[in-house]
């Protein structure tokens, strides 16, 4: 037996010959069913007892108390449990108290081999004192002391109830964590989240890191899963699952040069409360990780900088109430990626300066995933926010429940591209109709229809000149493909044909006529170019447009 490990239910050292403690020793043979007394010991259901005194010795060995049937001993029912000098020690009764040792030699078959026991009272004069501390050893934990093996060494301490720690900037990392002093408190959060992570079974318990004023310049990293937690579901609050919060106030800042926080392969965090301050990515969650948090300041930021990051099925809550964005912006507020989810849950982010994202406030692409439900809101103040809307593309989706094309953060409209769909309560139509004029005489030139509230995939236009019968041009355009039926000489339905050169042409005679094409498509609208060719005579003409989204 060369094994070394620690049997956690049934004994102290599975490698040693040494059984854990029985309760009595029998002095004369019983009767293996049913709670008795044993040598003035009254015995209960799963009480160990050494049974050394049966008629056949083939019955002999460690057995477990019931009131039915005994059973032997998980750690001594198998042919590899029992050898000779194989230890057990009796803590009660008046005979049999002690130390006893199995005193049979050869291979031992249990259930086929006579199995004997002896009085170990000279066998233990050489085993060592630190063997005969551990049998005495009253608990778990001194039991670790005597052995010298410490938790985050291949041992966790299992969690019974929720527990504290604490970082503070006058801390020390050789501290336990476990008061708010200069004196108990860590050094740097990873320190906290490391002890966590490494040494602790969460149990389904609640773990508070709790951080102290101050700017603490390292970034934070948890990779995979808390032992023994789940994190919350839906909720800021601890759950029952085993949840590990990273509780700031407004003054606890994290300044650092690279990520904030990052939580990745399965791991949950909850942060709250904190000031983030980042040259690349405030928080970021990839790969299964998920961050929840609340009440945090996005601070000073790189230009080039992502608050929120998400990609390769991470995911980001935003719980319900304000956060704050007060520093200068960046590349993007949020940046969804990979099949990546972020969830704004009836939050609002209010501005404390005037702030500019260079490539789109909310961007999202990938198969990847916005999403802002119950009244999730945004408050400008008296501050300005710079930037397009928000970006969609590559089979991802933006969605504002009970919002407008209008809602997001920023102050230009936001762009589709590339199946990318941005939804809201309000855009969910999927046609659009208006009119615009021009004068037959001074045509050339453009009109921009704007205020759709989406980008337009096709348009189709009806021309007509006010007032005069038969100058008529129905067309269709997507910038890529024209279709169009004209009525080419002002004349009988007969001389009614086809065009792919332009969406309309209004002819005032033959070689006197206006032409015109859906040159380009915006966020929220087209762009028509006019051309004349000839001298056509002044008449308003009136487009009838219907434009739709694909």
């Amino acid at each position: 037996m060369t094994s070394t490990t620690t049997d956690r239910i049934n004994g102290a050292r599975s490698s040693l010959a040494i059984k854990s403690p029985c309760v009595a020793a029998t002095t004369a043979a019983i009767t293996l069913n049913g709670t008795q007394t044993i040598d003035g010991v009254a015995v209960v259901t799963g009480d160990r007892v050494l049974v050394k005194n049966q008629t056949s010795g083939v019955d002999n060995g460690i057995y477990v108390a019931d009131t039915g049937d005994w059973v032997r001993a998980p750690d001594s029912d198998g042919n590899q449990d029992l050898t000779y000098g194989t230890i057990v020690k009796v803590n009660g009764g008046t005979v049999g108290q002690g130390f006893w040792y199995c005193s049979t030699t050869g291979t031992i078959t249990v259930g086929t081999t006579s199995i004997s026991f002896g009085a170990a009272s000279s066998t233990l004069a050489v085993i060592s004192a630190y063997a005969q501390t551990l049998l005495d050893d009253a608990d778990a934990a001194t039991a670790r002391a005597t052995l010298g093996v410490s938790y985050g060494v291949g041992v966790r301490e299992i969690l019974t109830a929720a527990r504290s720690y604490y970082v503070r900037t006058d801390g020390s990392n050789s501290n336990t964590g476990l008061a708010d002093t200069a004196g108990g408190a860590f050094l740097t959060i990873q320190k906290a989240i490391d002890v966590v992570h490494e040494t602790l079974d969460l149990n389904g318990k609640t773990v508070t890191i709790n951080v102290g004023a101050g700017t603490y310049t390292a970034g934070i990293t948890v990779t995979g899963p808390f032992v023994g937690g789940g994190g919350a579901v839906g909720s800021m609050a601890g759950s029952g699952r085993g949840t590990v919060i990273l509780s700031g106030q407004p003054t606890s800042i994290i300044s650092v040069t690279g990520t904030a926080i990052l939580v990745e392969y399965g791991a949950t965090l909850q942060v709250a409360n904190f000031d983030l301050r980042a040259t690349v990515i405030a928080m970021q969650a990839s790969h299964g990780g998920r961050i929840l948090f609340s009440g945090t300041i996005f601070g000073a930021q790189n230009a080039g900088g992502i608050h929120m990051y998400a990609t390769r099925g991470g995911d980001i809550e935003v719980a319900a109430g304000a956060y704050y964005i007060a520093g200068a912006g960046g590349d993007n507020h949020v940046h969804c990626s990979h099949q990546g989810q972020v969830r704004f849950n009836g939050s609002t982010v209010t501005l404390n300066a005037n702030v500019t994202f260079n490539s789109g406030v909310y961007y999202c692409l990938a198969g990847s995933d916005i999403t802002f439900t119950n009244s999730a809101n945004v408050t400008y103040g008296a501050f300005t926010c710079t930037g397009q809307k928000f970006k969609v593309t590559e089979n991802a989706i933006i969605q504002w429940i009970g919002g407008s094309w209008d809602s997001p953060l920023g102050n230009s409209s936001g762009i589709e591209y590339s199946n990318g769909r941005y939804v809201s309560s309000l855009t969910e139509t999927s046609n659009y109709i208006g009119s615009f004029t021009f004068d037959m005489s001074t045509a050339s030139g453009t009109t921009t229809i704007t205020g759709m509230p989406w980008r337009p995939s096709g348009v189709e236009l009806l021309a007509s000149q006010t007032g005069v019968a038969g100058k008529m041009s129905m067309g269709f355009d997507d910038t890529t493909n024209r279709g169009e039926v004209i009525d080419g000489q002002n004349v009988t339905a007969a001389n009614w044909f086809n065009s792919t050169a332009a969406s309309i042409n209004i002819y005032e005679a033959v070689g006197a006529y206006v032409s015109a094409v859906v040159s380009s498509t915006t966020s929220d609208g087209f762009v028509v170019t006019r051309t004349k060719t000839g001298a056509p005579a002044a008449g308003t003409v009136t487009v009838i447009y219907r434009a739709w989204r694909g």
